[in-house]
């Protein structure tokens, strides 16, 4: 499985990348919603099956506008959404959308719990 990690923040990146990267996950990483776009364009074999986006704005654009993005144009990737915010926005949306979210700090056995349980549902629909 291949994830992309959206965060502004490279600490919290690295942190998450290296707990993915011991759980066996193959990861890559945008600092920001432009980056995330490129990278997703650029999958061309669609081998990103996940992306973890923090939700907070950056440059007049948050992860909310990243997951109607990926939504559009890749409706078969699965997202997480992580936080540090009390309140977070377009949070009503999420919910109907059935995202899962995560508030920081989560700790590597939230974020594997939240893998697996995201992949479990997908194949329980698909049988």
């Amino acid at each position: 499985m291949k994830i992309l990690v959206v965060d502004r923040n490279s600490d919290q990146i690295e942190t998450i990348c290296r707990g993915l990267s011991l759980s066996g996950y193959t990861n890559i990483s945008a600092h920001n919603c432009d980056e995330a776009r490129e990278v997703l364009r650029n999958d061309s074999d669609n081998s990103i099956n996940l992306v973890i986006t923090d939700i907070a704005a950056e440059n007049s654009r948050n992860g909310l506008d990243l997951i109607e993005n990926i939504l559009e144009e890749r409706p078969a990737i699965k997202i997480i959404v992580t936080t540090g915010l009390k309140e977070i926005p377009g949070i009503e949306k999420i919910r109907k959308l059935g995202i899962p979210v995560l508030r920081k700090p989560f700790s590597h056995e939230n974020l594997g719990d939240s893998i697996r349980t995201l992949f479990m549902e997908e194949s329980r629909e698909s049988a």
